[in-house]
């Protein structure tokens, strides 16, 4: 095995991992292990939900995560479906892999109550 194919696979570990603990950190309302995923001048997307936007910095890795969620409303009083998939600019940073751009595409909603 070559170093170069190593370190490819050392990466795609590294970014699954800051993708399982984004999803971790949202779903468990965990913000600190939210915020960690991001670098400070990231640029996010959410499509209809709002665009947030920091520094651009140049990315070297990329990928596309897909998600299927119900996400509950305030006091459980309504329930959304959504079907998406994020594409995500990712940097190294000294202390590992963070996303720098994410953008969202929806691509199915429902609204309920809850």
């Amino acid at each position: 095995m070559t170093a170069s194919t190593e370190q490819q696979r050392a990466a795609r570990r590294a970014i699954a991992d800051v993708l399982v603990r984004y999803a971790s950190g949202i779903d468990g309302r965990d913000w600190a292990l939210f915020r960690c995923c991001f670098t400070e001048g990231c640029e996010a997307d959410d499509s209809d939900i709002g665009t947030w936007r920091g520094a651009d910095d140049l990315t070297d890795a990329a990928a596309r995560s897909y998600v299927d969620a119900l996400v509950l409303g305030p006091g459980n009083e309504s329930v959304y479906r959504v079907a998406g998939y994020y594409d995500d600019e990712l940097v190294r940073a000294a202390d590992g892999w963070r996303i720098a751009r994410r953008r969202f595409t929806l691509v199915h909603q429902e609204v309920g109550a809850g």
